[in-house]
C-alpha cells in the first residue's frame, strides 16, 4: 500500500478511475454469471434437494469477491505523482465558458435594468397624470369652497342693503315683499345642498382617480414581475448551457438574484400602499373639512336668511301712520290760524260785542270741527292698528313657512317665531296702544285747553269791546253836552250884542 504510482493527474485521472471502477464491476458482475450457469449445469439434482446448502456456498463466493475488490482498493497509492504536464485545453475551455457566464451576467443586468426603467417610466407617467388630475379636482374644490364663502357673503350683502335702504324698503315694501319671499325661495337650501353634492362628485372622482394609480401601479409591477421571472428563467438554462459553475451553484445564483428582485418588489409593494394609504388618508381629511366648512357655512347661510326674514317682518312692523296725520294737519291748523289772525281786525272802531260774539262762535265751531276730525282719526288709527295686527298674524305665517323651508327643526322654528316675531308683533302692539292713548289724551287736553283759551280770549275781547263801547257812548254824551254848552252860549252872545246899542268911535 506504501508503493507510488504515476498516474495521469487532473481531470483525465478522474475518467480513468472511473473507467477501472466500471471495468471492475464488469468483470464481477460476468464472474456471477459464469458460476451461476456451471453450477445449474452440474447441481441441478443437488441444489433441488439442498437448497440452503448451495444457497450458503454462493453467498460465501460473494464474500470473497467482494474481499478482492477492497484489496485491490487498499493497493491503491495514497498520493498522487504527475507523470507529466497537463495540456492547457482545460484552462481554455475554463476561460471561455467564464467569459460566456460573465457576458450572460452582464445580459441580465442589463435586462433587469431596462425593465426597471421601463417601469419607473410607466409609474412616472402614471403618477405625472395623477397629479394633473388631482390638481384640477383641487381646483374645483377650492372654487366650491369659495362658493360656500358667498353664501354668507351674500346674506350679509342683502341684510345691508335692508338696513341702508330701510325707507324705501317700508315705501315699496308690498312690492319688495314678493320679490325677497320669490328670491328666498329661489335661492332655497336644496341649492346648497347641491352645493355639497358637487364637492361629493369631486371628492367621489378623486378617490377613483386614486384606485385607478393602485389599479395601474399594481398592473405594471406584475407584469414587471412575469417579465423578471421570464428573464431568470431564459438565464437559468443559458448559464446552466454555459455549465461555468455547476447546476446547483447557478441555482443559487439566479435564486440569490430573485431573492434581491422580490425585496424590491416588495419594497416596491410597501411604497405604493404607503403612497395610496396616505393620499387616502389626505382625501378623507379633505372631505372631512370640506364637510365641516360646508356645515358651518349652511348655518351662516341659515343664520343671514333668518336674519333676513326678521328684518323683512321688522321692516312691516315699522311702517307709521304719519302720512295719514300730515294729510290732516294742514288743513286744520291753516283754518285755525285765519281765525285766531282774525283777532288782528277786531280793533277801535270797529270792536264790538256783536263782532266779538261771532267771531267766538267761528272759532268755536272750528274747535269742534277739529275734535271731530280727531276722534275720526283716532277710530282710522284703531282700525289701521287691527288690519296691522292681522297682517302681522299673516305675516308671521309666511315667515314660519320661510324658515321651515331653510329645513330648521320645528324647535329652532317655535323659538324663532316666539322670541323675535311675536315679541316684535306685542311691542309694536302695546306702542300702538300706547300711542292712541296718548293720542286719545292729547286730544282732549288740546280739546279742553282751546275752549279755555277761546274762552279767556272771548272774555277779553269781549270786556275790550264794552270798555269801547262805553267810552264812546261816553265821548258821545260829552260831546253832545260840549255842542250843548256851545250853542249856548252862541245864542247868549247873540242876545247880548242885540241888547247893547252901537258905539261910534272919535275921530283923529
Amino acid at each position: 500500500m506504501c508503493e507510488s504510482r504515476a498516474v495521469p493527474s487532473g481531470k483525465v485521472y478522474r475518467q480513468l478511475f472511473d473507467a477501472q471502477v466500471q471495468l471492475s464491476r464488469s468483470l464481477l458482475a460476468g464472474r456471477r454469471d459464469t458460476d451461476c450457469l456451471s453450477a445449474e449445469d452440474s447441481n441441478t439434482t443437488s441444489r433441488t434437494l439442498c437448497p440452503l446448502s448451495s444457497r450458503g456456498q454462493q453467498v460465501d463466493d460473494e464474500d470473497d469477491e467482494d474481499d478482492e475488490d477492497v484489496e485491490e482498493v487498499s493497493r491503491l497509492p495514497d498520493s498522487v505523482v504527475v507523470n507529466c504536464p497537463s495540456s492547457d485545453i482545460i484552462e481554455r475551455l475554463t476561460e471561455k465558458k467564464s467569459q460566456k457566464h460573465k457576458e450572460a451576467l452582464k445580459q441580465l443586468e442589463t435586462e433587469l435594468t431596462h425593465l426597471t426603467q421601463v417601469c419607473e417610466t410607466q409609474v412616472r407617467y402614471v403618477s405625472v397624470e395623477l397629479l394633473s388630475s388631482l390638481q384640477d379636482v383641487d381646483l374645483r374644490l377650492n372654487t366650491l369652497k369659495d362658493g360656500m364663502e358667498h353664501l354668507e357673503h351674500d346674506g350679509v350683502q342683502v341684510r345691508e342693503h335692508l338696513e341702508h335702504d330701510g325707507v324705501h324698503v317700508r315705501e315699496h315694501l308690498e312690492h319688495d315683499g314678493v320679490q325677497v319671499r320669490e328670491h328666498l325661495e329661489h335661492d332655497g337650501v336644496q341649492q346648497v345642498c347641491v352645493l355639497w353634492e358637487q364637492v361629493e362628485r369631486q371628492v367621489k372622482l378623486k378617490e377613483i382617480r386614486i384606485q385607478e394609480l393602485n389599479h395601474k401601479l399594481t398592473e405594471s409591477e406584475t407584469q414587471r414581475t412575469a417579465e423578471i421571472r421570464a428573464v431568470l428563467r431564459k438565464y437559468l438554462h443559458l448559464l446552466q448551457r454555459v455549465s461555468y459553475l455547476p447546476p446547483a451553484d447557478v441555482c443559487r445564483l439566479i435564486h440569490a438574484e430573485a431573492t434581491m428582485l422580490n425585496q424590491s418588489l416588495l419594497a416596491n409593494r410597501r411604497s405604493v400602499a404607503r403612497l395610496l394609504l396616505r393620499l387616502q388618508e389626505e382625501n378623507l381629511q379633505q372631505e372631512n373639512l370640506l364637510r365641516l366648512h360646508w356645515v358651518e357655512s349652511l348655518n351662516r347661510w341659515r343664520r343671514s336668511r333668518v336674519t333676513q326674514v326678521i328684518d323683512r317682518f321688522r321692516a312691516l312692523c315699522s311702517i307709521e301712520e304719519e302720512p295719514l296725520l300730515q294729510t290732516l294737519k294742514p288743513d286744520l291748523t291753516k283754518h285755525r290760524e285765519d281765525m285766531v289772525y282774525g283777532i288782528c281786525f277786531l280793533v277801535p272802531p270797529s270792536c264790538s260785542t256783536v263782532l266779538v260774539s261771532d267771531w267766538f262762535n267761528q272759532l268755536t265751531a272750528i274747535n269742534q270741527q277739529i275734535d271731530a276730525r280727531h276722534t275720526s282719526l283716532l277710530h282710522q288709527l284703531r282700525g289701521c292698528s287691527e288690519q296691522q295686527r292681522q297682517h302681522g298674524r299673516a305675516e308671521v305665517q309666511r315667515c314660519e313657512e320661510a324658515l321651515s323651508a331653510l329645513q330648521l327643526s320645528e324647535q329652532e322654528v317655535s323659538d324663532i317665531i316666539n322670541s323675535q316675531l311675536l315679541t316684535l308683533i306685542g311691542q309694536r302692539q302695546s306702542q300702538v296702544e300706547e300711542r292712541l292713548a296718548a293720542l286719545e289724551r292729547c286730544s282732549d287736553s288740546a280739546t279742553c285747553r282751546a275752549l279755555a283759551l277761546t274762552r279767556c280770549v272771548f272774555v277779553v275781547m269781549r270786556g275790550a269791546a264794552l270798555l269801547w263801547e262805553t267810552h264812546s257812548r261816553r265821548l258821545e254824551t260829552r260831546e253832545e253836552e260840549i255842542k250843548q254848552h256851545l250853542e249856548d252860549l252862541r245864542r247868549s252872545q247873540q242876545r247880548n250884542i242885540q241888547v247893547s246899542p252901537p258905539q261910534v268911535s272919535p275921530p283923529r
